[in-house]
């Protein structure tokens, strides 16, 4: 039998969003097991774990679908999981940074998406479906001179018809599962990081960058932490940031900056804060000895 009908006689298949072959890479290299260390979010010791315990989701990917169980977004994101892992060993060993590292690293840093990710966006699209149902229902109470007014109302600013959706087309893709469209987000998210400029910052000696459940941090450098919002990609002060292992860290910008550059401590704790700052639950490093006094740095 094959694995991929085994896995499909299972009940449940354990999904990791943060893949066990990345948190590796934080296994305290100390520690007679092959293990991590896991912070709260308030910055104290929670326990050691083997990374194949933590971050993960039952069935966080897969698509039912008349009674099966389609696991082919899993295998994709395994694909791109083994390319990065590659192109991962390349620059620890010293490789310069060339056009493959920075596709690898972008479509994997796409990929990222917690269960609290996944449930933000899916309330953005129920959303999105009740207030559509509202002005439905408002249309059809409405008289002839009332819905002209409508009409004219919310053409305004909907000129472009290719950025536009239908309530049915609303509606389809509030019930769209996960595992379906998150490619189509990795794809579009992974086209625009390639368009920004990829550093590959480098930690002096020490415990060096921390990574977390949500290691995938969008930082606005023209504000201050405390004043973090909502912004895209285009944002000129946008710096995203993805620890790729406790030595290396991924920080694309819209600077003319690029290629390989060394950061004194200073740096890896400003980065170390964001990174907790926008982790979920728990944070991870590779030693309990970590003390974590850049929080308010």
């Amino acid at each position: 039998m094959s694995n991929d009908k085994r896995r499909s006689m299972i009940t449940h298949v354990n999904q990791h969003w943060i893949p066990r072959s990345y948190l590796k890479a934080w296994c305290d290299p100390n520690h007679p097991n092959k293990v991590v260390h896991t912070y709260k979010s308030d910055g104290t010791y929670d326990c050691w774990r083997p990374p194949s315990r933590i971050f993960s989701a039952e069935d966080l990917y897969t698509i039912e679908s008349n009674g099966q169980r389609d696991l082919a977004t899993e295998r994709i994101l395994n694909r791109i999981e083994d390319v990065f892992l590659k192109k991962i060993r390349d620059l620890s060993r010293g490789c310069d940074l060339d056009d493959g590292h920075r596709a690898a690293i972008a479509l994997y840093t796409a990929t990222i998406r917690s269960p609290r990710a996944r449930d933000h966006w899916q309330a953005f699209k129920d959303r999105v479906v009740a207030v559509g149902n509202e002005m439905e229902q408002a249309l059809r109470r409405a008289t002839p001179e009332e819905r002209a007014r409508m009409a004219a109302i919310s053409s305004i600013g909907a000129r472009d018809r290719r950025r536009s959706m239908t309530l049915d087309e609303a509606r389809a893709a509030a019930i769209e599962p996960f595992g379906k469209w998150l490619l189509r987000h990795i794809r579009i998210e992974a086209e625009t990081l390639e368009q920004l400029n990829l550093t590959i910052v480098e930690a002096p000696e020490g415990i060096g960058f921390i990574t977390s459940d949500n290691p995938v941090v969008w930082y606005n450098a023209n504000r201050p932490l405390e004043e973090q919002g909502r912004f895209g990609l285009g944002s000129p002060g946008i710096e995203v940031t993805m620890p790729l292992t406790p030595r290396l860290c991924a920080l694309f910008d819209r600077t003319k900056r690029t290629g390989r550059a060394n950061a004194d401590q200073a740096y890896v704790d400003m980065i170390n804060m964001r990174t907790l700052a926008f982790c979920d639950e728990r944070f991870v490093a590779s030693s309990s000895e970590l003390v974590v006094d850049w929080r308010q740095s």
